[in-house]
């Protein structure tokens, strides 16, 4: 006999259950509405000019630095804001003898600047690209991530990547997740594409867009510079979108984590996190967590 659903029954749902059913349609939208990004190597007639500002990264710049340099980018330029570790020697170190990796020493902090907008806005006057990538310190680079990250910027004036999350123990991983969730769980893809979100781990502009738009001399002061700028891109008009992908990068999150969570993600894979995100809900694990990419 077959069971008998009652009629209307979905007025009995509680609260918590709508919230649970949005949450997982919202999720199996996202799964089939973002543009996932392929694998391809870097255009030979586009010059990149990878730029990562360093501040006490001695052991990150020693792992990820030569990967970096293994991009086939134009020039990798390291910015050194006032370490007091030796980073800007490790560095150069790191880089041996390629003629592509310039050291650069950061300026006093001038009044009214936060110090990553302002370190970012020094390399973007040094560099020579026609796309800039701005990268952190603590990001590692799996081979042909920038091509496919150069064919991903397209039209775009901006791309955002936010990489999968891994984390070590329960604790940091119900935290993350539940950051993420709130983006990728809650919010259509066509929402975070009109939000602007961006993560500055990876972001990448092309030169023309970047300083038409101010720059990181437009957002000097916000906490959360990344998305102020890739706001700027909207408020100037430029072409946006927001695309997934599995950046090939394997990293730390930022410093408020103390360096106890890792982040990674691989540019030749289809991202997994939007299957993922109901289990590390009930149950946050030590693998990776979801990845996306956004792009301005």
């Amino acid at each position: 006999m077959d069971p008998v659903v009652p009629v209307g029954w979905w007025r009995n749902l509680s609260g918590i259950e709508w919230l649970a059913a949005a949450r997982f349609a919202v999720l199996a939208y996202n799964a089939v509405r973002f543009p996932i990004l392929r694998g391809g190597s870097l255009p030979s007639e586009v010059r990149v000019s990878i730029l990562v500002p360093a501040r006490n990264e001695v052991p990150n710049l020693r792992r990820t630095l030569p990967g970096l340099l293994g991009q086939g980018a134009a020039e990798v330029l390291v910015l050194d804001d006032g370490s007091e570790d030796g980073t800007g020697v490790v560095a150069q170190e790191a880089a041996g003898a390629d003629s592509r990796f310039r050291l650069l020493r950061s300026e006093p902090l001038p009044p009214g600047w936060l110090g990553k907008p302002w370190a970012a806005w020094q390399l973007a006057q040094a560099a020579g690209g026609d796309v800039l990538v701005f990268t952190d310190a603590d990001v590692q680079w799996g081979p042909g991530a920038l091509g496919e990250l150069v064919q991903a910027l397209g039209a775009y004036g901006l791309v955002s990547v936010w990489p999968r999350q891994d984390v070590q123990g329960i604790l940091l991983g119900s935290a993350v997740s539940f950051l993420l969730n709130g983006a990728f769980g809650f919010l259509p893809h066509g929402v975070l594409r009109r939000l602007g979100l961006a993560n500055g781990q990876v972001l990448a502009v092309r030169r023309e867009a970047y300083f038409r738009a101010g720059g990181h001399r437009a957002v000097r002061d916000p906490v959360l510079e990344d998305v102020a700028l890739a706001r700027r891109f909207r408020q100037f008009g430029l072409f946006q979108g927001v695309c997934s992908s599995g950046l090939g990068c394997t990293g730390r999150t930022g410093r408020w984590w103390r360096g106890s969570a890792r982040t990674s993600s691989r540019c030749t894979q289809a991202p997994r996190g939007f299957w993922w995100d109901p289990w590390y809900t009930i149950w946050p694990s030590t693998r990776s967590l979801g990845s996306g990419v956004g792009g301005v």
